[in-house]
């Protein structure tokens, strides 16, 4: 199988690159390493360094003929598409329409597209299904979804078959330190360097979290499995930030630092995701636990400290 991942040196993508290898797809990982670094992939894939803004995108993805295109290349930051909201649209609407163009000009392919749920439902005090009327609130979950309703509509008109996965929020090795919604990559990385942290909306913030690698797993598995749905990746369960923060200290045998402030701009205070459709389409599916995918989470960092 050929796979082409947009966004592959990133961190959900380069955890999904790997992962198609081990199971012997032949790879091409297309970044312009705004956010990525090419140290994260591992040898036997082939590297373009190409934005997908770049209507050059689409001869590239055209001359590939790529049996499944995992589109994960974007702008996920909430407040950075508040301030400038045009880079945003460019990024996610215009990037995503590349894709699809050159897909079509192929002639085959599937997408498998990573979309938003918490930024896509808004606030949910109980778990969210794939049902549930859209309601974004930032400019990033409008061009989220103005990328999935481009999707559906050359699904129909150009025989383009989709999947688009609504991630809740991922953690896991490779995720940057330095912000782009990693709450957890950040958290451990004051924590290890004996910095004060700040916890936002009072500490009262609740979130999906969902380990990468069960999140590259369920994109394999939906790639095969799915067809022209939208599917939510996630755990059922949410977790306080506040919550977070304090079992993370716990596992690097830290004392607690932090100072508790309000919400900001663009920010949801409660998100959580219904996963039902999700493991009725992958047979014993077994996510990993929080507290198991944390400690595996906190393992990795620490020992790229002690290489650094």
């Amino acid at each position: 199988m050929k796979a082409v991942i947009t966004g592959g040196a990133g961190f959900i993508g380069s955890n999904l690159a790997r992962f198609l290898l081990e199971k012997g797809y032949e790879i091409t990982v297309i970044d312009n390493l705004s956010t990525g670094n090419k140290d994260n992939l591992p040898s036997g894939i082939e590297f373009l360094k190409y934005d997908i803004t770049n209507d050059r995108i689409i001869d590239i993805l055209a001359n590939k003929k790529a049996d499944f295109v995992f589109h994960l290349a974007a702008q996920i930051d909430v407040r950075k598409s508040l301030e400038d909201p045009i880079f945003d649209l460019k990024v996610n609407s215009i990037g995503t329409l590349n894709i699809l163009n050159g897909m079509k000009k192929a002639g085959k392919g599937k997408i498998v597209f990573t979309s938003t749920g918490g930024a896509m439902y808004g606030e949910c005090e109980e778990p969210a299904n794939e049902e549930k009327r859209e309601s974004p609130e930032s400019p990033y979950g409008i061009s989220k979804l103005s990328s999935e309703n481009y999707i559906k509509v050359y699904s129909k008109w150009f025989d383009i078959p989709f999947v688009i996965m609504r991630l809740s929020n991922v953690y896991g090795p490779f995720q940057s330190t330095k912000g782009e919604a990693g709450v957890v990559a950040i958290f451990i990385n004051q924590i290890l360097n004996k910095q004060k942290s700040k916890i936002y909306g009072f500490g009262e913030m609740e979130r999906d979290y969902i380990y990468v690698e069960d999140v590259a797993e369920a994109a394999f598995h939906l790639s095969l499995k799915a067809n022209n749905e939208i599917i939510n990746v996630s755990t059922g369960k949410k977790t306080s930030n506040l919550e977070l923060y304090k079992t993370l200290c716990d596992k690097i045998g830290s004392g607690y630092d932090y100072d508790l402030e309000e919400a900001r701009k663009g920010e949801i205070m409660k998100s959580v995701m219904d996963n039902s459709k999700l493991l009725s389409k992958i047979y014993n599916f077994k996510l990993t636990d929080i507290n198991d995918g944390l400690q595996k989470t906190v393992e990795w960092y620490e020992n790229r400290e002690e290489k650094q």
